[in-house]
């Protein structure tokens, strides 16, 4: 069981115990409004279920052999794409992702009618509206919503950036059996920008595990070798920091000395739990 710590939008958190597949999801999470049945599912079924399978084939082998042996790059690439989607695909970045596409579609911005002027005089024999309102009058109510689907999934195919993470040195650190690392809806820790030398990530994979990416080998080998007690604290307390609405940690509480008394005020939880992994 994990222990899950909920934060709720008045400041104050929740705490329960969930089995590891009671958490990370959310019902519905991808579909928008006007959609039913398999329309509705499109993402989750066609992009994202497919792709979490080779990500959890990924998993399985850093679990069990670290970052060692040969990799092809189908299998790069199934791994940064798994750690690029996590940056854009929490519950919360879901919610405002929907929101914002459907509010901008539904009152087109400057910016966004001076693309659309581009995009005419790029194509001058296209028949097309004269403005970007006129075009989206001219589309059915639901237009704006599967457009926002496909701006999902490209959000989560970032090539470039996966590309980048590619290439990068990768490696696995272990955590001994006196520390866990924490895990939340936003669980990657991304240090100084992707093209810098001194960039690196890290994401838990499991309580004891922890996936290291480094732009320079010199970088990664500073992460594999580093105070491990230094690197769980600043690991864990990011991951918390840049939690949008829940954190969670190990399967034995008491490893953190964490007080899970509902009753107890909100930074009692921060205060223990970072005394526990500093």
């Amino acid at each position: 069981m994990l222990t899950r710590f909920t934060r709720w939008p008045s400041g104050n958190f929740a705490v329960d115990r969930k089995a590891p597949k009671g958490v990370g999801w959310e019902c519905d999470g991808y579909s928008f409004d006007g959609f039913t049945g398999d329309q509705a599912a499109a993402i989750e079924l066609e992009l994202m279920k497919p792709k979490d399978h080779r990500a959890s084939q990924i998993l399985r082998r850093l679990e069990q052999y670290g970052s060692s042996g040969p990799w092809s790059s189908e299998e790069r690439y199934d791994w940064t794409w798994f750690i690029v989607s996590l940056l854009v695909r929490g519950p919360e970045d879901v919610r405002s992702a929907k929101a914002n596409i459907s509010r901008e579609w539904a009152i087109p911005n400057q910016r966004m009618e001076a693309r659309y002027q581009d995009v005419i005089r790029e194509f001058p024999g296209f028949a097309a509206p004269p403005s970007l309102r006129d075009y989206i009058a001219s589309m059915d109510e639901n237009y704006g919503n599967r457009l926002g689907m496909k701006i999902m999934a490209d959000m989560t195919d970032h090539h470039a950036i996966s590309s980048l993470i590619a290439n990068m040195h990768w490696g696995v650190r272990a955590v001994d059996e006196g520390r866990q690392l924490l895990t939340s809806d936003r669980p990657v820790r991304l240090e100084f920008p992707l093209r810098s030398e001194k960039s690196f990530l890290t994401l838990p994979i499991g309580p004891r595990l922890l996936f290291l990416a480094a732009k320079s080998l010199r970088g990664l080998n500073r992460l594999l070798n580093s105070d491990l007690r230094v690197l769980v604290g600043r690991n864990n307390r990011k991951v918390v920091r840049q939690a949008a609405g829940c954190f969670c940690c190990g399967r034995q509480r008491a490893e953190l000395g964490i007080e899970t008394s509902r009753k107890r005020a909100a930074a009692r939880f921060f205060l223990t739990s970072f005394a526990a992994l500093a």
